[in-house]
């Protein structure tokens, strides 16, 4: 079976395009889970602490669960940078200005200490093979006997 150039070209378009409108499905489907569990982990009771205390950050923000993943539709490059973009303002939205302020001096200390925290390693002397020591006195030794018969 023979196969054109362009319907090579063409197959390779519609599978791209394919690719992006089964991936936009997929995001939205995903959303809409986080959604539903978010509202199902706000009603039930015996839900774990931390998936309350979150869901309790988000009320006490003025946000809803729904909210949030609307905006997280729209706002960051990718899913942590969105994520953590919601967490920071949910964080933000109930200090004062002076506690703004102070969580402003202790995210840039925590970004200033990254530079602090790199390891670095101290190399010791290299040490060359014996048999590569060896050579160079070698040469400098027959270096030296040429010398002696010039004079």
């Amino acid at each position: 079976m023979a196969t054109t150039f362009e319907d090579l070209v063409n197959n390779m378009v519609n599978i791209g395009i394919g690719m992006a409108a089964t991936a936009a499905e997929k995001g939205k489907e995903v959303l809409d889970d986080f959604n539903a569990k978010g509202e199902q982990v706000r009603s039930e009771k015996p839900t774990s602490d931390f998936a309350r205390s979150m869901s309790d950050v988000f009320v006490r923000a003025g946000g809803a669960f729904s909210d949030v993943t609307e905006r997280l539709s729209s706002q960051g490059s990718t899913v942590a940078e969105r994520v953590l973009d919601e967490l920071i303002l949910a964080r933000v939205r109930t200090l004062t200005m002076a506690e703004r302020t102070a969580f402003l001096a202790h995210v840039r200390d925590l970004v200033d200490s990254v530079d602090d925290a790199t390891v670095t390693v101290e190399v010791e002397s290299v040490e060359e093979d014996s048999e590569e020591t060896a050579q160079p006195d070698a040469d400098a030794a027959d270096a030296s006997s040429t010398d002696g018969q010039d004079a």
